[in-house]
């Protein structure tokens, strides 16, 4: 999901998508609709409900509402395959996260159910092991509403960062009921009745409102980004650098039988030039016209040549 926030006056739209036919697009009107358009889509991409695709579903969000995120969502970790699943969905799953998380630009949102024992959901252990010092891992508690009596103070220790501490700390949510999704409940209404729930709870209303709440893991995620973002500028700057003095060092070695264009219109008329040269250098390879003397110079670009022994050897080949 790319999300861009966009005037307070411009109206909500989202745009859905599969990487595997990304030229053809679906206009969603609403939430409702936009749910029932990435359905159609993952159903298009899956050869069945219990199969899973390579490709993507891109969601081009924008709202007033959003944050300048962008949010890859991924399947959850699979440990044994159900009836009708391939076995091969294990490994599937698998190399799919660990492609993500070995992304060193990847934030990782390490997502864990508030009614699990934290010390059997491995996600914390996968993250480390890529993000040893924690600087991209922000842990996500969720199922809130789903904590049974009595498990309330140990969940309080996790998103306390006291229990498995990390770098970033966790933030704790309150998805939509199935009862709200099939309601069609707003993300405003939605956002409300999170806010109440945790300022009601008997026991989480004692927590910070900074560590609960889908505004509050927004802020945080923006500012982690904000912070990535300016630490790589300074790399990226060097990197492009290194590839221009590299690229001016090689051009200053070619041999100037020319006078180099100075004027932006001498520029393009240039490149035009080259570009019309070197397509006529590419036809005259492929047709074994070797006349001119580049070619003649260099023999590894007589593509007409090096195809027609390929077809003798293949000839001789096929009459063994």
């Amino acid at each position: 999901m790319v999300m861009r926030k966009t005037r307070s006056d411009e109206a909500w739209s989202a745009v859905v998508s599969t990487t595997r036919d990304p030229g053809v697009t679906h206009n969603a009107r609403d939430i409702t609709q936009l749910s029932t358009l990435i359905n159609r889509c993952m159903q298009e991409l899956c050869s069945s409900a219990e199969n899973f695709s390579t490709e993507n579903v891109v969601v081009e969000l924008v709202s007033p509402d959003a944050c300048d995120l962008t949010v890859v969502d991924l399947p959850g970790i699979i440990r044994t395959v159900t009836a009708g699943q391939d076995v091969k969905c294990i490994a599937d799953v698998n190399r799919l996260i660990k492609s993500y998380l070995q992304d060193e630009r990847t934030i990782i949102l390490a997502v864990i159910p508030a009614n699990q024992d934290i010390a059997t959901i491995d996600i914390l252990e996968r993250a480390q092991s890529v993000d040893p010092s924690g600087e991209r891992t922000i842990g996500v508690i969720t199922k809130s509403d789903l904590v049974g009596a009595g498990a309330e103070d140990e969940v309080v220790e996790i998103v306390n960062n006291r229990k498995k501490p990390l770098e970033l700390g966790y933030t704790m949510l309150k998805n939509r009921s199935q009862k709200e999704v099939r309601d069609g409940v707003s993300s405003a209404k939605a956002k409300e009745n999170e806010q109440y729930f945790f300022s009601t709870h008997p026991v989480f209303r004692a927590l910070s409102p900074e560590l609960y709440g889908v505004d509050q893991l927004s802020k945080k995620l923006t500012s982690l980004l904000v912070s990535k973002i300016k630490g790589l500028l300074i790399p990226m700057r060097k990197s492009v650098e290194r590839k221009l003095n590299e690229i001016r060092a090689n051009l200053r070695a070619l041999p100037m039988t020319i006078t180099p264009p100075k004027t932006q219109a001498d520029r393009q008329k240039a490149l035009v030039a080259v570009t019309q040269q070197y397509l006529r250098y590419l036809m005259d390879c492929i047709r074994g016209e070797y006349w001119d003397r580049v070619l003649i110079r260099h023999p590894e670009l007589r593509m007409y040549n090096s195809v027609l022994k390929k077809f003798e050897l293949f000839q001789a080949q096929v009459s063994d």
